[in-house]
This record gives C-alpha cells, structure tokens and sequence, in this order.
C-alpha cells in the first residue's frame, strides 16, 4: 500500500509544482510589466515612439519600392514583429540589469 500512495503522490507532485511555476511565472512578468510601466515610464514611451516612426518610414519606403499591397504589408508585418521582440528583449535586460 506504501508504494503504490508514494506512486500516486508523485504525479500530484509534478503537477502541483507545474502549476506553481506557471503561476510564479506569470505573477513576475505582471509585477515586471508593472514595474516597467510604472517606474521607467518615459523609457516603453521613447521605444514605442521609435518603434512607430520605424514603421511608418519604413512602410513609406516599401510602399514606394513594391508595386502590390500584400509584400509590403507582410514585410511592415515582419518589421512590427521584429520590433516587438527587439522592444522586450531590450526592456527585459534592463529590468535585469536594474534589479541586479
């Protein structure tokens, strides 16, 4: 009876641990969110400002050079996407960085 209590503990184990790195996780990138947010203010606004008027030169530039509508916004599309994860990348390291 021991082992087979021991065995069925250890899945619940796993599983309860599991849940508590998810929730461990997600409750660290809300307070880093918010610390972002709250404290570097200024610092998310300059990068989203950069990061619109990349895109918008960019996509002038695009649409000048390509005929069609679809690659140009598939390639505004590529260049939003790369921004976003340039954009947390820069804001996670930093964080770090500070709380280091």
């Amino acid at each position: 009876k021991d082992v087979g209590s021991v065995v069925g503990v250890v899945p619940v184990a796993k599983v309860v641990v599991v849940i508590a790195v998810v929730v461990v996780t997600e409750v660290v990138t809300v307070v880093v969110l918010v610390y972002v947010v709250v404290v570097m203010s200024e610092f998310p606004v300059i990068i989203v400002r950069v990061a619109i008027n990349l895109v918008k030169f960019w996509s002038r530039s695009f649409n000048g050079r390509s005929r069609g509508g679809r690659p140009c916004s598939c390639r505004v599309l590529v260049v939003v996407v790369v921004l976003v994860v340039v954009v947390l990348v820069v804001v996670v390291v930093v964080v770090v960085v500070t709380v280091l």
